[in-house]
């Protein structure tokens, strides 16, 4: 779903920024930026439970998490494709 979001997402925001006045854009981006403001307030509190470990975590203990984290998340077909992606884009396009 969030990559169906991106994919409207970068057109309607192309389109927005060719054809409408500024203006017009400040104020769609002013809403959405309000819209997300409300849904961090709905948040339940227990989403955010364990969070004091993180932060008594030291650099160590942290880093290790992190890249354990990082790893499962590469192993997601979709994410080693997309580095694969910018790797091969870096490689065979000179301006990147």
């Amino acid at each position: 779903m969030s990559g169906t979001g991106g994919i409207i997402g970068g057109f309607a925001g192309g389109y927005m920024t060719q054809n409408l006045e500024s203006e017009y854009v400040f104020y769609v981006t002013a809403i959405l930026g309000l819209l997300v403001l409300a849904s961090g307030f709905l948040m339940k509190p227990h989403l955010e439970a364990g969070s004091e470990d993180v932060i008594l975590m030291t650099f160590t203990e942290r880093s290790k998490m992190i890249f354990k984290e990082v790893w499962a998340g590469l192993k997601l077909r979709e994410m080693y494709r997309s580095v694969i992606f910018f790797i091969l884009l870096g490689l065979i396009v000179p301006n990147f």
